[in-house]
């Protein structure tokens, strides 16, 4: 049994990409289950904002303003809001024309459940995971 590592043939190599490089440029033209492209897809230009965490950690405010000034539309948020309350987190946003339709950062479930679906809302989250409460232990 030989012990050599296995070799990708060139030739092979070139033609699966040429494969692939053909799929992706089909897919791009072609409607996803019948959709279009948005023909505004330039006001949907977002960031999860874990990508700057380290910035954000430094001047929250600041490098939201930032990220809105670059030409971000929409943010993720991967962390706790800043600690700041629903409303006040969707002002945040709103002074920089932010808009947040999703969060990493999910509701968990049990009694404060619906308050937290109900900050969501408020914020403009429209898609959330709801993570399961942890039991003792």
């Amino acid at each position: 049994m030989s012990t050599a590592p296995h070799r990708y043939p060139r030739r092979a190599f070139l033609k699966d990409v040429a494969v692939a490089s053909g799929g992706l440029l089909f897919s791009l033209n072609a409607p996803v289950l019948g959709a279009e492209i948005d023909p505004n897809w330039k006001e949907h230009i977002g960031l999860e904002l874990f990508t700057v965490r380290d910035l954000l950690r430094q001047d929250y405010e600041g490098t939201l303003a930032k990220l809105a000034a670059m030409g971000y539309k929409e943010v993720e948020p991967a962390d706790p809001y800043n600690h700041l309350a629903p409303n006040d987190y969707k002002a945040l946003l709103d002074k920089d024309g932010l808009k947040m339709f999703s969060t990493h950062s999910g509701a968990t479930a049990g009694p404060d459940l619906e308050r937290q679906l109900e900050g969501f809302q408020l914020m403009g989250i429209r898609y959330t995971e709801v993570h399961a409460q942890r039991g003792p232990g």
